[in-house]
């Protein structure tokens, strides 16, 4: 989720303290406890907790802006909040002068996940075959990084005797077609690809 709205907002729930208060924010998360309230002149406003990877923030919604985007608050909707920080009894909120759904984020974290498998048989020992394989587990390193993402990957590195697990701490990739036919332009013969749907 943070990798797909972290261009689109300006600050995270954990960033918003009393020193912001009157500061134009935008953040992008999860809606939690959507609650509606009707308003002595008969409107509906709503308030919600909004919830993204640090923590959670009361975000209230005026009438003008609830009735612009009415559909939005649902629980478990992704959106992007535009608005203003509010300081109310020492805790400080969000007032929402627009919201934004994130179509591309609700489809990511739907979509299945999957566990991306590729073996690199060594060519030899020579000095040619070393530097060989070792080009090409940068290039498959340097592809994948490309590309983070919530699916994950393992590499393992095997000469016909032993196999050996390179994969390194960080071993996130966004899977996709076009990411597939590029891992296999870096494979040789002897090599393998292989990806399992993660069962969640």
């Amino acid at each position: 989720l943070s990798e797909l709205i972290k261009d689109q907002v300006t600050h995270t729930t954990a960033d918003i303290t009393n020193e912001l208060d009157h500061q134009k924010v935008v953040l992008g998360g999860t809606i939690k406890e959507a609650r509606r309230i009707t308003t002595k002149k008969g409107e509906t406003m709503c308030v919600v907790q909004l919830e993204d990877m640090f923590g959670s923030i009361s975000v209230t919604i005026f009438p003008k802006a609830y009735e612009e985007t009415t559909e939005l608050w649902a629980e478990d909707t992704v959106v992007i909040i535009r608005g203003e920080v509010q300081v109310r009894r020492d805790e400080a909120g969000i007032i929402c002068n627009s919201a934004t759904p994130v179509k591309a984020v609700e489809e990511e974290m739907n979509r299945k996940q999957y566990h991306v498998w590729v073996t690199l048989h060594l060519g030899g020992n020579d000095e040619r075959s070393i530097s060989d394989d070792k080009l090409k587990v940068q290039d498959l390193y340097r592809c994948i990084q490309d590309r983070p993402g919530r699916d994950h990957f393992d590499i393992l590195v095997a000469n016909g005797e032993w196999q050996m697990r390179l994969t390194p701490g960080e071993d996130t990739i966004h899977y996709c077609t076009e990411l597939h036919q590029k891992i296999e332009t870096i494979l040789k013969h002897g090599d393998a690809l292989k990806v399992h749907v993660v069962e969640r």
